[in-house]
């Protein structure tokens, strides 16, 4: 069976987390994907071993790991090697690594997005 873990850096902030739920349960939807999990590396749970656990309790063999960040740097490494650690622990799952989100053109309409709001804020503040 085949199962995505979504893998985010993780916040001390409770409402920073929401992001990555609101994501899964799209992927879930829009993809047809029964099991899509989240974890996080650091600061708050699920950590990446109990998000791994979670795809094995529900039946996944093939796990599709997706790291939710902007660059290939540290973090990601440190995230690709404890899932792979974590998944070496049960006997016949595979395991793929995805790359981070990177430079993506269609990141540009958003970030464009974010500028507009970020100008209307400041002028209805004046």
């Amino acid at each position: 069976m085949h199962g995505i873990l979504l893998v985010g850096h993780g916040s001390l902030l409770k409402h920073a987390t929401g992001g990555m739920y609101q994501l899964a349960e799209e992927i879930r939807q829009r993809q047809g994907i029964e099991v899509v999990e989240v974890a996080f590396l650091d600061l708050c749970p699920p950590d990446i071993p109990t998000g791994v656990l979670s795809c094995v309790k529900k039946g996944v063999t093939d796990l599709t790991v997706i790291p939710y960040f902007l660059s290939d740097g540290f973090l990601m490494r440190k995230a690709e090697r404890i899932v792979k650690q974590e998944v070496e622990d049960y006997r016949g799952m595979t395991m793929r690594f995805g790359d981070p989100i990177g430079f993506d053109p269609r990141i540009v309409h958003v970030l464009k997005d974010r500028i507009k709001e970020a100008w209307a804020d400041q002028e209805e503040s004046k």
